[in-house]
């Protein structure tokens, strides 16, 4: 009895751990993170801002999600223009052609080879949450971080704050901690 309750919860195990979702990460390959030392968002007023439909509270959910991961990481928040990496985000609802307005409006990867870009899109579907950390200088991106948003009408605004916030985290969950 006690034999078969044993593999009744490992079988259980299993099946919970593969419905977990995790997300796409993509680096850029020998990049070096150890002279990260400060981030920043783009600021509102930015032509990033103007590509995305968001509410004040989906937004600032995403950027205080952000803000507060990167500080776990131990990196420090700067001016835009002063970071050493500028974090942007998207979310893919229906459309995946807005992904190349957004590629475009936050200059993410302007510079890369055809390869490059087919690679850092290769994964992204409808209803999916984006985060880019890019290079400050060179504004091509060295991280990329994809995840599903579930986002329901029927659901509560917190049900789908929650959404994102789990997005967020799982996307940076992977992201190197700061070198001291």
């Amino acid at each position: 009895m006690k034999i078969k309750n044993i593999g009744l919860i490992i079988v259980a195990a299993i099946m919970l751990a593969s419905c977990a979702k995790s997300a796409d990460i993509t680096q850029k390959q020998g990049y070096d993170f150890s002279n990260i030392q400060s981030y920043s968002l783009f600021p509102r007023e930015s032509n990033f801002v103007d590509i995305q439909a968001l509410t004040d509270v989906q937004r600032n959910g995403i950027e205080l999600t952000i803000e507060k991961a990167m500080e776990e990481a131990g990196y420090e928040y700067k001016d835009w223009s002063e970071s050493d990496m500028i974090i942007s985000y998207f979310w893919v609802r229906r459309s995946l052609s807005s992904l190349h307005k957004y590629n475009k409006a936050v200059g993410a990867c302007l510079a890369c080879t055809k390869n490059e870009q087919s690679e850092l899109n290769k994964d992204i579907k409808t209803n999916n949450l984006i985060i880019d950390v890019l290079e400050s200088d060179r504004k091509r991106t060295v991280y990329r971080g994809v995840f599903p948003v579930d986002i329901e009408a029927e659901n509560t605004s917190d049900e789908n704050l929650q959404e994102i916030i789990t997005a967020v985290d799982n996307i940076l969950l992977t992201f190197p901690k700061r070198q001291n």
